[in-house]
């Protein structure tokens, strides 16, 4: 009698069939336990793979969540202040009263010409002195507020403004 050939459904993968002879068969079987071996280790590497992609999942979201909770505290000095007491202050940002006063008045000398102007803003005075060369030209420019001192000096060529150059410093 010839040998019955009978497959699986899904994988076509040879079935032994009780007709056949058992010599016939014995292959076949061993065939079948390979093609299981096989794609056991196949779906054992794809169940590894997802819980790799789980894993990186979970490490994403815990960098996340590390981001998440950074504070100012890892921030080392800004200004000479460190972590938390580093603030969008005008003094930690280097910003002077050209950013708002809410006073101001005007001194003249005796020539007539600003000599000094205070602003008040944040409720701390900025007292900015105008000195002038002898031709009348603006020379310098101080400026004092909050502890800080910036000096602009002016520097003229036949009258006509060739450049500034400023200092600034702790007062």
């Amino acid at each position: 009698m010839a040998t019955q050939e009978d497959n699986t459904e899904f994988y076509d993968l040879p079935l032994p069939y009780a007709g056949n002879k058992l010599s016939d068969d014995v292959e076949r079987l061993r065939a079948l336990g390979r093609a299981v071996d096989a794609a056991l280790h196949e779906l054992s590497e794809l169940v590894d793979t997802r819980a790799d992609a789980e894993a990186v999942d979970g490490a994403l979201d815990a960098l996340q969540e590390a981001i998440n909770n950074l504070g100012a505290a890892r921030v080392r000095t800004v200004n000479g202040k460190a972590g938390e007491e580093i603030t969008l202050a005008r003094a930690d940002l280097r910003l002077g009263p050209a950013n708002g006063p809410t006073a101001t008045s005007i001194a003249y000398d005796p020539g007539g010409r600003v000599s000094v102007v205070t602003e008040t803003l944040d409720a701390k005075p900025a007292v900015t002195t105008i000195s002038y060369d002898e031709d009348g030209n603006v020379k310098t420019v101080v400026t004092i507020y909050d502890g800080r001192k910036r000096t602009e000096t002016l520097t003229y060529n036949n009258g006509r403004l060739e450049s500034s150059a400023a200092t600034e410093e702790a007062v």
